[in-house]
């Protein structure tokens, strides 16, 4: 009853990093598209190099971060999952029929 308790709590907190993973999804994609416009050749045909080495790495920095609250999303959300799921020496089970 402890370990579906804590796997419960665990995919409540992968539905909040969830979530969060969606607002860092937009905080990146708002840089990634302003460096788009001032960088890009076709947007900009004169862009200043500093200025686009600035939001390259803003915009990668905030890349990882979106990355890793992802993944901490998904691999939380497993651990959850494998207290809440049943294990036992009872599985795999047989299909019934007894044909197999």
């Amino acid at each position: 009853m402890q370990g579906q308790r804590l796997g419960l709590i665990l995919l409540l907190v992968s539905v909040f990093l969830f979530i969060e993973a969606l607002d860092r999804m937009d905080w990146w994609d708002q840089k990634d598209k302003e460096y788009e416009r001032e960088c890009l050749p076709n947007n900009n045909p004169q862009p200043d190099a500093e200025l686009c080495a600035k939001l390259q790495n803003e915009a990668n920095s905030r890349m990882r971060i979106f990355s890793a609250v992802l993944f901490s999303s998904i691999i939380i959300s497993l651990v959850g999952l494998s207290y809440v799921l049943p294990a036992g020496s009872d599985y795999p089970r047989n299909p019934p029929g007894g044909r197999f």
